[in-house]
């Protein structure tokens, strides 16, 4: 299989790359979801951490990105459930009430990145390909 023309190897290797969307907002998850396959991610979604958890331990996955608030399981929760089965694997938090307890909490169970909704779609974009960078390493 041949690279588009101008593609990079990073790129190529970037275009396989799996993304775990999880928050409970459907549309909001449906528009992330579509700019993040439009950048090349195949993205798989869930609507809360405990569908989220299923399928981190059912699958693979090269980064997380979840919302911080969401009933039955919450980003900090789902990151810590990350962190036991994968402590590499990038973990990017989304919130819309940022809160000094919750960034702590990020930091210390290794987050990789903590985002404020709303933001621009090309900075996700960025942030999630840096996380792939990452985990690739």
């Amino acid at each position: 299989m041949s690279s588009p023309a101008g593609a990079t190897a990073e790129d190529t290797a970037r275009a396989s790359s799996r993304v775990l969307l999880v928050d409970d907002d459907p549309e909001l998850r449906r528009a992330i979801a579509r700019t993040l396959e439009r950048s090349g991610f195949i993205v798989i979604t869930a609507e809360d951490g405990q569908r989220a958890a299923v399928l981190l331990s059912e699958e693979s996955f090269d980064v997380v990105l979840t919302d911080v608030a969401m009933p039955k399981m919450g980003g900090i929760e789902l990151l810590r459930v990350a962190r036991e089965r994968d402590l590499e694997m990038p973990v990017l938090l989304m919130t819309g009430a940022p809160d000094v307890n919750s960034a702590i909490e990020a930091v210390r169970h290794g987050a990789c990145e903590y985002v404020i909704k709303p933001f621009e779609s090309a900075r996700l974009v960025s942030l999630v390909r840096r996380a792939v960078d990452l985990s690739r390493l």
